[in-house]
């Protein structure tokens, strides 16, 4: 995904409006340690940043860093030619999925919002050739809202 927009060639997937969860490799490794060693975590724990945001945030905050535009979108059924169905799965679902569980038992995310996130990532990237923070899509069709419990709220 990211050599599109180093290339300028970067834009929205389908119509934007689909949240993406997602979550920085070091964040991530930090809540396991910490749901490992806090025994008084029960059930499931969601490891997302406490930020989620829309595809077009994503793409506008991507583009922002990398100082490229953001204009060249792909639309929903050109993601479907590409991809087949995992274009549903992986780009054009939404899921609004929030750490409840993490944020009220104190886990403290380094990165809780994307555009620091991708500064700090990127500069990672460049030092090591390796990127380490990826969208996370959810087989959903609408927006879903989902909390740690499993508790989920549907819109459209």
């Amino acid at each position: 995904m990211l050599t599109p927009f180093r290339f300028g060639a970067g834009g929205v997937i389908g119509d934007g409006r689909q949240y993406w969860s997602w979550v920085t490799l070091n964040d991530a490794v930090r809540a396991i340690l910490f749901a490992i060693e806090n025994q008084s975590l029960a059930g499931p724990v969601n490891i997302v940043s406490p930020q989620p945001v829309t595809n077009l945030e994503f793409t506008k905050a991507l583009g922002r860093v990398l100082h490229r535009p953001t204009v060249l979108p792909m639309p929903a059924f050109a993601a479907r030619l590409a991809l087949g169905e995992m274009a549903d799965e992986l780009l054009l679902s939404s899921a609004c999925v929030l750490p409840a569980v993490l944020t009220t038992t104190g886990f403290q995310f380094h990165h809780p919002k994307l555009e620091e996130a991708f500064h700090v990532v990127l500069k990672q990237s460049n030092e090591n050739s390796q990127a380490n923070i990826t969208p996370r899509g959810h087989s959903v069709r609408r927006h879903q809202t989902v909390d740690d419990s499993g508790a989920s709220t549907i819109g459209q």
